[in-house]
């Protein structure tokens, strides 16, 4: 009977250091993410108060483009749309992504996609941005 008692109050140690542990990690987690969110906030204002401050509405091609060479900014596509994709899309006439290089963070690493919109002649007409991220779990 007494080595029952001392199993099951190993038993019950172990799953208490267990629940303990997991708190930890999950207390870490949270914390982690919170400042990882709050990083990844502050770089994608940053770089929209900057598209804006550079690039105003109306802006040529050419400065769009020296301002993602600046930025050493990845460029993944340029794309010329048919007419039929020009409504769709409020008649936008080229759009060019690019994304910033690799924000790291303890969590993920991240990068800020940006498509740029442009009409016939070639002037930002907009842009929106997202931001892409891997993380621990994919």
């Amino acid at each position: 009977m007494l080595q029952m008692k001392s199993i099951f109050a190993k038993s019950l140690l172990f799953g208490a250091a267990v629940l303990v542990g997991v708190g930890a990690f999950w207390g870490a987690w949270r914390f982690e993410n919170a400042r990882s969110a709050e990083f990844l906030r502050q770089e994608e204002e940053s770089l929209k108060g900057e598209i804006n401050r550079v690039l105003p509405i109306g802006a040529e091609w050419v400065r769009v483009e020296e301002f993602v060479k600046s930025r050493s900014m990845l460029v993944g596509g340029h794309y010329r749309l048919s007419e039929d994709d020009r409504r769709s899309y409020g008649d936008v006439a080229e759009i060019l992504i690019a994304s910033s290089t690799d924000l790291e963070t303890s969590l993920y690493v991240c990068r800020i996609m940006v498509t740029f919109r442009f009409d016939t002649n070639r002037t930002l007409q907009g842009y929106e941005t997202k931001l892409v991220c891997d993380g621990p779990f994919g």
